[in-house]
């Protein structure tokens, strides 16, 4: 309301996505799926970037867009320089459910130790991402899932109610890679 909008933004579960990206796409003429599909090799010229494909026709277009995320085989592979921005930080994901939580909404609470999000992915499921200073994230994921939920309690209290059923966790180091030059 503060903003002037309903919501500052959605959750969805990654399966969910795909699902309706796959589906809204395969309605659109102009797009054309390569499935399964393997990168091989991206060619340049002054006019064009051509990608090379696995058993499929070589794809040329004006502008190629690499979105492999850190660890870019693509990005590599072409031999771009990068630098890095390291936050000294790791995402802790994991979803997990509370017993008394209210309909559409998510919470968030910063701490010392960082920032704890729960996003909403249905009436009493979340996605947690906890985000915690790398000297200590190998301590927090060695937690058993009792002593993880109770530090989860620590921090957001009961007014969700209890947490259960708290599914495996992830961890991510939190940086960014830049690439200095692409062409």
């Amino acid at each position: 309301a503060e903003q002037g909008c309903s919501a500052l933004g959605y959750v969805i579960a990654a399966p969910q996505l795909g699902e309706q990206l796959l589906a809204l796409s395969e309605a659109k003429k102009n797009i054309t799926w390569l499935s399964p599909a393997q990168f091989q090799q991206m060619t340049q010229n002054t006019q064009s970037i051509t990608a090379h494909i696995k058993n499929h026709d070589p794809i040329s277009a004006d502008l190629m867009i690499i979105a492999e995320g850190a660890q870019s085989a693509t990005r590599m592979q072409q031999a771009f320089s990068t630098w890095t921005r390291d936050y000294e930080q790791y995402a802790i994901v994991a979803n997990i459910s509370f017993n008394h939580a209210k309909p559409g909404i998510a919470y968030q609470r910063f701490t010392k130790n960082g920032t704890l999000a729960l996003l909403l992915l249905g009436a009493t499921r979340f996605t947690l991402v906890w985000t915690v200073p790398a000297q200590h994230y190998a301590d927090w994921q060695a937690l058993s899932d009792e002593d993880f939920l109770k530090k989860i309690q620590a921090v957001i209290g009961f007014q969700l109610g209890q947490g259960y059923d708290l599914g495996p966790r992830q961890a991510y180091p939190l940086k960014a890679v830049f690439v200095e030059k692409a062409y």
